[in-house]
């Protein structure tokens, strides 16, 4: 609860005050088949438009990935990543922190351009930019930058529908070399154990009013990886209700 503590959650405190989850809300989203959270309006179109809100959303989505972008970074498997594409980077938390593990790590970091201004701020006071490329994009209409041996969704999937998500990993399957990584980082549901954790069931009611999406199994993702064509698909729980997934592009 100190602002100028790295793992600072206030952000993401105050977010949860101004946009409670709450039974009418949970009914709205159910009732209109839309995201309730800023009324009518999309989220993501609203963060393009609305930049005091994008920083505000920015923030929490930092303050709530800071303990496991330090797990995600102690995973092995980065030793002897190169370069990631970091998609929807946000904040550009899971990036800075593997940049300040792995001294030999580039990163490009892309996401719309309205959050790539308040990416930049990030980077720049970090001190990582020297090893960072912000690219503004549209993930869906734009193709993937290539040239990076993995490409990170870091909590991105579960904002958007099952076909949306195969999307977004099919076009990281084309834009990866051969023997390339695709890393998923998300808080996984069970569906054989009543969709447990507890906590990211939960989660799931804030992605029926904040997106267009849920939380994914392991299940559901190594599906969606092995209709792609991705091999060697692994499980790694990494920090407390968070795991990430990876995939590799064959040879």
């Amino acid at each position: 609860l100190c602002k100028d503590q790295p793992a600072y959650i206030g952000a993401l405190i105050d977010m949860e005050v101004e946009h409670f989850l709450t039974p009418q809300s949970i009914l709205t989203s159910l009732q209109t088949d839309k995201p309730s959270v800023y009324d009518d309006r999309d989220v993501w179109e609203s963060h393009e438009t609305d930049i005091e809100q994008a920083r505000h959303f920015t923030a929490a989505m930092h303050s709530i990935s800071t303990r496991p972008a330090m797990a995600l970074a102690a995973q092995d498997f980065w030793s002897s990543t190169q370069s990631v594409l970091d998609i929807g980077t946000g904040s550009g938390v899971i990036s800075i922190t593997l940049l300040q593990k792995y001294m030999n790590l580039q990163a490009v970091l892309v996401d719309i351009p309205s959050v790539c201004s308040i990416t930049k701020e990030y980077v720049e006071h970090y001190d990582v930019s020297e090893r960072v490329d912000i690219v503004p994009l549209d993930m869906f209409q734009d193709p993937f930058p290539t040239g990076c041996d993995a490409i990170l969704f870091s909590q991105i999937l579960h904002d958007w529908n099952f076909e949306q998500g195969r999307m977004l990993l099919q076009k990281s399957f084309e834009a990866l070399p051969r023997g390339g990584k695709v890393v998923i980082h998300e808080k996984l549901t069970d569906p054989q154990n009543n969709h447990q954790p507890f906590e990211n069931a939960l989660v799931n009611l804030d992605m029926l009013i904040w997106t267009q999406g849920q939380q994914y199994s392991f299940f559901d993702l190594q599906s969606l990886l092995e209709q792609i064509g991705f091999v060697n698909i692994e499980h790694r729980r990494t920090h407390t209700y968070w795991s990430c997934i990876l995939g590799e592009k064959p040879m």
